[in-house]
């Protein structure tokens, strides 16, 4: 972030963007980011399990590429991805660094819950399957 706040560093139009981006991502209330980073976490364990499943690299690229244009795409709050950008445009916000952390934080809650939900969830439709059959 302190690279990229360097002034010149990078142009005005994708200063401003990771602006809005953080404002966006900031002004959120907490549940609608909890909830949001619990999908980006359910997205980050199906690439989890692609990646274990796919053998060559080629494929392996395609399906890193497919879950990075999905977080993108769908704007969850994935925390490594989410708090790059944010630390990048926040101090050209009105937001206060100090804002950060409880993002952070709450965005780190759901990618865990989403993950491992998911990853319980599956396993217990594993469990009810077998013991149907």
């Amino acid at each position: 972030a302190a690279i990229i706040n360097t002034p010149h560093a990078l142009g005005a139009p994708v200063i401003s963007g990771y602006a809005h981006y953080a404002d966006y991502k900031l002004s959120l209330p907490p549940l609608g980011t909890f909830v949001s980073a619990v999908l980006a976490g359910a997205i980050m364990t199906v690439l989890t399990w692609l990646l274990l499943s796919v053998r060559g690299t080629l494929a392996k690229l395609v399906v890193i590429w497919a879950a990075g244009y999905t977080l993108f795409a769908t704007n969850v709050s994935h925390v490594v991805v989410g708090a790059a950008l944010i630390l990048a445009g926040v101090a050209h916000t009105g937001h206060a660094w100090s804002d950060v952390p409880p993002w952070i934080g709450i965005t780190t809650a759901g990618n865990i819950v989403g993950g491992l939900g998911f990853v319980t969830l599956f396993r217990l439709v594993q469990v009810w399957e077998q013991r149907r059959t």
